[in-house]
Formats: structure tokens, sequence, C-alpha cells
């Protein structure tokens, strides 16, 4: 029996054969590698001079970046005159306009909150004095278009929107994850807008931290203010190209689709914009501009974070969080508090207080300077 049990555990703990005894034991070990190797590596790596900032296989460098980031923005102001037809001017601030960040009322949002333009339709009726047959009305008085024209124009509204998202994405500030990203909305639907205008014509993009949501079971927002020239480039894009967007929408898929691309603002004839189709988009615009490989939002992220401890430095990090602890502790109370029930800003946009808002754009300045 002994001689027995020995033949068979000789042919079933054999070393180096696929039994089940072999593969439990290379699990143990490789568990064992994973509790006691926690030394890793570095994941970005910097040249001596700072420029270069490598991660996985991207490397970075900092002049290419800001080359490449004029030369989109100069490509995103052309081809957003090309689109406008002259009515680029068609939009003002309006004066003594407050927006109201609380109101919450599903189709209210900031194109149209305020008297932005100047004149009512601007494109649209740029687009009918030089084209005529781009819109027109038949025998029975029923609105067609040029469907070759149409679908010229909107190629020509993809490619500046695609664009626009990018600079979004890497300009003001640290850049979120791409899901919150593409989730930004011009108005208010069955969840609330993220884009605001502030004090000082600041336009204001709060991404909303769904990760962090899902963990917590809280909302979290985190606000990015946009540079002026930025701004600008924005506002003419949601005020006089998006209208003509979303009425042309209407025409071609109907009302569903329309609502989307009134609603959110990475939307293109009604499709939400998917994080595959941003990562690929991001990964050309490194490639194609930078030569640089692999540039994902993911390795962007990494090399991003790197960037800021290098160029910003933990000092400023530190001095951004301000002295308004101090103040909440000589009025003999916790910050909370403060925050809850002295001038309250809680209860709408969690985490979007004054005091926060005022380090953003400090935070949002200089990484718009870096980049």
């Amino acid at each position: 029996m002994v001689r027995c049990v020995e033949k068979a555990a000789e042919v079933l703990l054999a070393p180096l054969q696929a039994n089940a005894f072999n593969k439990a034991q290379n699990y143990t070990q490789y568990i064992s590698s994973l509790a006691h190797n926690t030394a890793r590596p570095v994941g970005c790596r910097v040249s001596d001079d700072g420029d270069e900032i490598q991660y996985g296989r991207s490397a970075l460098s900092v002049l290419s970046l800001r080359l490449a980031l004029q030369s989109s923005y100069e490509k995103a102001e052309t081809m957003l005159t090309a689109l406008c037809r002259g009515s680029e001017s068609a939009w003002t601030f309006p004066l003594g306009f407050v927006d109201d960040w609380r109101k919450s009322e599903r189709g209210y949002g900031l194109p149209n909150a305020g008297d932005w333009l100047k004149t009512l339709h601007p494109l649209a009726n740029a687009i009918m004095t030089d084209d005529p047959t781009f819109f027109s009305t038949d025998e029975t008085g029923q609105l067609t278009i040029d469907r070759e024209k149409v679908a010229t124009f909107l190629s020509s509204t993809r490619e500046l929107l695609s664009l626009l998202s990018i600079l979004l994405f890497i300009i003001p500030g640290q850049s979120p994850r791409a899901a919150e990203h593409l989730d930004h909305k011009l108005v208010n639907g069955q969840k609330d807008r993220t884009v605001f205008l502030g004090p000082n014509h600041n336009i204001w993009l709060v991404t909303r931290r769904t990760k962090t949501e899902t963990q917590t079971h809280k909302e979290v927002f985190v606000p990015r203010v946009l540079p002026k020239r930025l701004r600008w480039i924005f506002l003419t894009y949601i005020l006089v190209v998006r209208p003509v967007e979303v009425q042309l929408c209407a025409l071609l898929h109907g009302s569903e689709r329309a609502l989307v691309q009134n609603e959110f603002l990475f939307a293109n004839e009604g499709v939400r914009t998917s994080r595959h189709i941003f990562s690929t988009e991001l990964r050309n615009w490194f490639e194609t501009g930078q030569g640089v490989k692999e540039m994902g939002t993911r390795n962007y992220r990494h090399i991003m974070t790197e960037l800021c401890r290098l160029f910003i430095g933990n000092q400023l990090l530190e001095a951004l969080r301000g002295a308004q602890d101090i103040f909440a502790e000589q009025q003999m109370h916790s910050r909370r508090t403060a925050e809850d029930m002295y001038a309250p800003e809680i209860d709408h946009l969690a985490g979007v207080t004054s005091d926060k808002l005022h380090a953003s754009i400090k935070a949002c300045t200089v990484s718009s300077l870096i980049s």
C-alpha cells in the first residue's frame, strides 16, 4: 500500500508538471512575492535639465508640449473663425448678469441664462446670407437642408470640439479622469450642469469626482477655471456654434438626440464622446504633434503629476491652502462649522466653496503657465 502511494505521489507531485499541487504551490509563491516585495522602480523619470519626463513608454518634452499647445490654440481660433463666418464677435458678457449656481431647473444653463448674443441666431443668419442653399424652404414651407454641406459643416465642428476637449483637459490645472472630463454638462438635466460663470467673468468647469462618490457615497466636485484665451474659444463655441449644431441634430436625428447635443458639452450629432474615442484622440494629438508614443489619459496624468512637483513644488502647493482654518479657530468653531453655518456654501456643490475657488484660480493659473 505504501509503495502504491509513493508511486502515485511521484507521478502527481512531480516537479514542472501541470498538476493541481504544483499550480497551487506556484500561486502561493506568487502571492508571497507580491506581499513581501513591495519595492518598485520609480514610475516617472526626469532628465537632468527637467525638460523630459518619462512614464512607461511615453517621453514628454515640456518645451514640445508648450509649442504644441500654442499651435493648437492658433488652430482652434482659425477653425472657429472659419466656422463662424464673421459672427464670432456676436456675443458679449451680459451686463449685470449673475449666474445662479444653485438653480437646478431642467434646461437651465449658461448659454440660455443671460443676454449673451447681440443678435438672435448670428451663425444661422450668416450661413443663410453666405449660402442660401444651406437652409431653404420647399413648396410647402418646410425647412430643408443641403445634406452634403451640412455634413461638411458638422465634420468641421467635430474636429473643433475634439481639439477643444484636449485643450480643456490639459490647460486649466491638473487633468481629471477621462470619464469625469467627458461628463461636463452645459445645461441642467437629470443631473445638474457643471459649467458656470463666476466673478470677473471667470468660466468654471466643475468636475464631478464619480470614483470618489462611488467609494464614499458623497458628492464631490473639483473646480477648474479657464484662462482668458481658452475662455474666448469656449464661449464662442457654445454661444455661436453649438446652437446651430443642436438645430441640425434635431433636423437629422430627432429631438431626443438634439436634447443630448444641447445638454452635454462633449457630444457630436447627439452622441456623447466615449472614453475610448477621447483617449485615441489624445494619443493622436501627442503622436502627430510631438512624436510621443502611447500617451493616453493614464500616462499623461502620471506625467502631469510629476510635472506639477517639478515646476510648482510643494511649498507653493502648501501656500495655496490658505489660512482659513486660523480664521475659524479665532471664531471659536471648526472650519466645517464655518462653512455649514456662516455664509453657508455646502448645500449645492460639495467642496466648491469660495476659498477653494480662489485657491483653484491660483493653481489653475500656475498650471496654465506651465502648459
